[in-house]
């Protein structure tokens, strides 16, 4: 006996999303038994809102010696009563359970794992009459007065020995990793005896190697009849890496694709089993029915396949008079195989597709569609003649799932990357009903000269997460790549499979040299074609074109690429700029003629304009240049950097400088970890024209930022003392414009520095030092001051270098008249309300970020408002409502920075459903705070009326306020004490987001405000009347799909049986129908109607059910 037996596990984590007891749900109600004498009874517990709880709250009850014994389990649990009871009832005694105070999350669906799981082993025993309730009742269910064990099976006998090569050897499916959002397969129509071409569902649908059966469809005695021949076909297709992800191919000797049985339950080899059976062989596919004459359960033949990586295959499979017929259709060719074999009248059928067939073979991976089951004549086929007419006439090949070119801008303008960043940005591809056959990536590129690795990465395509990417060793790894090597080349890599089994050359690599010419802009291209089966690189320089091609290159069809540009996490990053990278799918973007057009231009390097000094006779006020400049924390070069000349400093006694400069977190670069840094440079004034940091002269006058104080250094040459300093203090500087001012006068022997920040009166520190006098002054501002400190980040402006008389300023009033009087503190851009209209009528949306308007730069006031109506659905936890936030696309980590939530909230079905409203605040300057302050909002049921949502902040009064105006209340929201980066642009999501599923319903009258007066924003009239909302149709043909399949009744309309039909129709307006029925056409036209009833129709316009008819040309309707 192993430590833990799995008795039941009911839980809310569905699939591959379930961790066994990591997360709340893994384990909601679960009994295990253990080889400690013990049963423990599990359940889990949420405490907050937040995601804490406890996953695996339990209890142990003894089963003594009786385990071996019939014994009666109950679990229940009551969200009312926040309870799990429960007893485990033996002959003689009864063990009770309870635990209280337990919160489980409301949900939608639950799942319930039977004597087995795949975290252990299974119970090892006999599990009988388990009933699983729901909803009302269902704590205190009503057992029967005198239960009795149920009845324990015979153990069937074992199968017979079948050769090896053929699918009677069964092996364990492979279990690689769930796709994320398994497309539900279609389901063929219970069948009816037909004389004609009957069409399956056309939708596509995924068949998972690991997975379950995707076709379970059975025809009972009655509805069989006295049917002799009967067949069933589908289209299907090959995926090795989709849904499931075979790393190593096809290399299973079998894969489950079908079998049509007349025994129920059925076996896998015994006669019956195999009526009529496909499976996927490394030979062919291989077509198996039984042979009641000779006995033989398992008579097969094979049609052989080369690559059917994602070629779609028609597969057909009939019976009638002695003859089973297999056929396949790939291409235009169809290739047949006849087996004469001898089947009894069948009493019942079943038809299984997909799936791993009782977990004995890995089921067929790829995707399937138009399955249909045929009864009666005209299901055999054994001509091409029949096959053309009786099946492929109503069932074509799907369409390709790439028709028209599609473009993503992956980095729109110039972005910079440095060799040493550790971050790096996973673009995902994730058109699922996308399969393309065509694509590639291009962007210029510009290397600033560094100290080279050996290989530095321009972009990585790849069919393989980031779990599974092993760089070069799995195909896929590296679909579409490229790299700068030291070695003075690039180098282009791709791969190829050769075979179907997994075999194959995952780094096919050829170079181009660049002959350093990587330094200036230059084009990089790389494409690939799969219908050509060729991949193309190339790089396009200033002086011409340099290209590369790998020809009979296999790609995997795959709908999910993922891109990596500029950084991988094996790889440095390509060190310089990359601008302008676009990947094109759907397409071929193969083009001999293709020119980039022109490079893009750098930006200038920020330089703060300050005039040369002049000296001054007699005191006055200079006026410094107006414009802002940023200032980045991995500045090299500095912002200014002014000489004051021999011939400008003859007897001169005075000098200094000063500028308006504020500190900002986030903006020009985002310093996610805050000012970790113990020194930021500013500034420094020197009398060497080649300084050495703290020489004689290197600090004349010079200022740092450090933590918590601006520190102002000069020299004293009575000392020898290079390195005099004091501080002014600072608290919370985040976005504070400050004046800064610092001079020398020799008269006095001292050197004064000032520090004002807005709305306060100027600080001082002052310095009792002598200087010589100079006959060299160099003044630098900003940059990184020798690569020896980063640079304040942020921005400066107003800067004045004086000499001479009134250089010197040592009191506020000689401060405030020959300083500040002519530099005034900079205006803010944004203190006007600014408001963007986002949606005016109401919307169902996207993904979608949308950038607040530049104009409006740098808000201290900003709200969101909108009206919301939510439509049922099933939920997932978290449904978003909107998300504004200051990291965008790849910065954003949902909750894990600051800056993530600005203003956020979502919709959750959890205590009878809310609103969780969140945002942030930073604590310090050094990157603490609370990325994620939440408080929720209940519905109470209102969610699906029209109800307004006001949701703002303000910088000055460091509040967040909001409210949810519902129909018949009010409620309100408060955060004080919240502190928010200032940042030029806020970003916004609306319904949707990468994080989150979509807002389910309307979004109406949406706005963001920004700015002076945002957060009491002054709404237009009509802001009380929610918007109106256009009613989308509801095609019958969505509704039908699922209806129309099984256990009901088709009838296809004709010219014959029309009116009929209508008086069917119309008699069950006001009467129970006591079957389904399916009434359908499929028209050649979208005029059918009048070709088929002619004016006949015009009598019966005013009948809903017709109107829904006509609406739609090519429908089902259910009744």
């Amino acid at each position: 006996m192993e430590p833990w037996h799995l008795a039941i596990r009911l839980h809310q984590n569905k699939g591959m999303e379930n961790a066994n007891a990591a997360k709340l749900g893994d384990r909601t109600i679960g009994a295990f038994v253990g080889n400690n004498g013990n049963y423990a009874i599990t359940t889990y517990t949420y405490t907050n809102l937040n995601g804490e709880g406890d996953p695996n709250k339990y209890v142990q009850v003894p089963y003594k010696d009786q385990l071996a014994q019939w014994h009666f389990v109950f679990l229940g649990y009551s969200r009312a009563k926040r309870q799990v009871v429960g007893f485990l009832q033996w002959k003689d005694r009864k063990e009770n359970v309870n635990l209280e105070n337990i919160n489980h999350y409301l949900t939608n669906s639950v799942y319930v794992n039977v004597g087995k799981d795949r975290f252990y082993p299974a119970f090892n025993g006999h599990i009988g009459s388990l009933k699983l309730q729901l909803c009302s009742g269902a704590f205190t269910p009503v057992f029967p007065e005198d239960p009795q064990p149920p009845q324990v099976p015979s153990t069937p006998p074992p199968p017979k020995p079948v050769d090896p090569t053929k699918p009677g050897d069964p092996t364990k499916p492979s279990d690689p990793t769930k796709p994320e959002d398994p497309v539900q397969p279609p389901r063929p129509a219970d069948p009816e005896v037909v004389r004609k071409c009957v069409s399956g569902q056309v939708q596509i649908g995924d068949m998972p190697s690991s997975g379950d059966k995707v076709v379970d469809l059975k025809v009972t005695e009655d509805k069989l009849g006295s049917a002799i021949e009967y067949g069933y076909g589908f289209w299907t297709r090959w995926l090795t890496r989709w849904p499931d992800n075979l790393i190593k191919g096809a290399s299973e000797p079998w894969y489950f694709i079908s079998r049509l049985t007349n025994n129920d339950p059925y076996d896998n080899i015994r006669m019956g089993d195999r009526l009529l059976a496909i499976w996927l062989g490394q030979a062919g596919y291989t077509f198996i029915t039984n042979d009641v004459a000779s006995g033989n359960p398992n008579l097969n033949k094979q049609i052989p396949y080369g690559d059917i990586e994602g070629v779609w295959t028609y597969i057909h499979f009939s019976y009638k008079s002695g003859q089973a017929v297999g056929a396949i259709r790939i291409g235009d060719k169809t290739q047949f195989t006849v087996l004469d074999a001898k089947h009894d009248q069948p009493k019942f059928l079943r038809l299984i597709v997909g799936g791993s067939d009782l977990k004995q073979y890995p089921g067929f991976n790829g995707q399937i569609s138009s399955p249909i089951l045929k009864l009666g004549a005209g299901s055999f086929v054994n001509t091409e003649d029949d096959f053309n007419k009786f099946v492929l006439a109503c069932n074509p090949r799907p369409e390709p799932d790439c028709k028209g070119k599609t473009e993503s801008k992956l980095i729109e303008g110039i972005k910079k990357y440095e060799s040493a960043q550790p971050e790096f940005y996973e673009h995902v591809r994730d058109e699922k009903s996308l399969f393309p056959t065509m694509y590639g990536i291009g962007g210029w590129y510009k290397w600033e000269p560094t100290k080279q690795e050996p290989w530095h990465l321009a972009f990585r395509i790849t069919t393989n997460d980031q779990k599974t990417n092993k760089n070069a060793e799995i195909l896929g790894d590296r679909t579409l790549a490229v790299w700068l090597s030291d070695q003075q080349l690039y180098a282009f890599a791709t791969y190829t499979y050769t075979n179907m089994f997994g075999a194959g050359q995952p780094n096919a690599a050829q170079v181009i040299k660049h002959q350093d010419k990587h330094t200036e802009w230059h084009y990089i291209t790389f494409q690939y074609n799969r219908e050509t089966r060729e991949a193309y690189g190339s790089i396009v320089f200033k002086d011409g074109k340099l290209d590369l091609k790998f020809p009979n290159t296999n790609h995997y069809l795959v709908p999910v690429l993922r891109i990596l540009i500029g950084k991988d996490q094996f790889y440095p990053a390509f060190n310089g700029y990359i601008a302008d990278v676009t990947f094109v799918n759907c397409q071929d973007p193969y083009n001999p003629q293709f020119t980039p057009g022109n490079p893009p231009e750098l930006p200038k390097p920020p330089v703060i304009p300050v005039e040369p000094p002049q000296p001054f006779p007699e005191p006055k006020c200079q006026m410094g240049d107006e414009t802002i400049v940023d200032s980045a924390f991995d500045d090299v070069k500095p912002l200014a950097d002014i000489e004051a000349t021999p011939e400008n400093l003859k007897d001169i006694r005075e000098y200094g400088y000063s500028f308006w400069v504020r500190y900002l977190s986030r903006h020009p670069k985002p310093m996610y970890q805050g000012k970790s840094e113990p020194w930021y440079f500013m500034s420094r004034l020197t009398v060497n024209k080649e300084y050495q940091n703290v020489e004689k002269g290197d600090r004349l006058l010079a200022i740092w930022q450090g933590q918590g104080a601006y520190t102002f250094i000069t020299n004293d040459y009575k000392t020898s003392n290079w390195n005099a300093a004091k501080n002014i203090e600072y608290g919370d500087i985040e976005g504070v414009w400050t004046y800064i001012h610092f001079s020398y006068s020799s008269v006095t022997s001292q050197s004064v520095g000032f520090v004002k920040y807005t709305g306060k009166e100027p600080q001082s520190v002052t310095f009792d030092v002598t200087h010589d006098k100079p006959t060299f002054l160099r003044l630098v501002i900003g940059g990184s001051d020798l690569k020896l400190y980063p640079a304040i980040n942020g921005q400066l402006t107003r800067a004045v270098f004086k000499i001479g008389a009134g250089a010197h300023l040592d009191n506020v009033d000689e401060l405030n008249k020959f300083a500040l009087a002519c530099n005034p503190q900079p205006k803010e851009v944004c203190s006007k309300a600014f408001e963007q209209v986002l949606i005016q009528e109401s919307k169902k949306l996207q993904c979608w970020e949308i950038p607040s308007d530049p104009e409006a730069a740098f808000p201290s006031e900003y709200s969101v408002s909108g009206w919301f109506k939510w439509k049922e659905t099933a939920m997932e936890q978290w449904h978003l409502a909107f998300r504004l936030h200051i990291n965008k696309e790849e910065a954003n980590k949902n909750a894990e920075r600051l800056g993530d939530r600005t203003l956020a909230a979502w919709v959750s079905p959890a205590q009878d459903g809310i609103y969780a409203f969140a945002t942030y605040t930073y604590k310090n300057l050094n990157g603490a705070g609370e990325p994620n302050l939440a408080k929720v909002v209940p519905q109470k049921q209102q969610q699906t009326n029209w109800h307004f949502i006001f949701y703002g902040y303000n910088r000055d009064t460091r509040k967040v306020e909001g409210y949810v105006q519902f129909k018949d209340r009010k409620e309100t929201l408060l955060f004080e004490n919240v502190n928010h980066f200032l940042v030029p642009q806020v970003y916004l999501n609306i319904g949707k987001d990468r994080f989150y599923p979509s807002w389910n319903g309307h979004i109406g009258k949406f706005r963001m405000n920004l700015c002076g007066g945002a957060s009491r924003p002054v709404f237009p009239k009509d802001i009380d009347v929610p918007p109106p909302v256009t009613p989308t149709p509801k095609p019958p043909v969505s509704e039908t799909k699922e209806i129309c399949l099984i256990n009901t009744k088709l009838v296809e309309v004709t010219k014959n049986n029309f009116k009929d039909v209508i008086k069917q129709l119309e008699a069950l307006e006001n009467s129970e129908p006591t079957e389904k029925t399916c009434y359908c056409t499929v028209p050649r036209k979208a005029s059918m109607f009048i070709e088929l009833y002619g004016e006949e129709l015009s009598n019966h316009v005013d009948n809903p059910v017709i109107q829904r008819l006509i609406a739609q040309n090519q429908v089902r309707l259910r009744i």
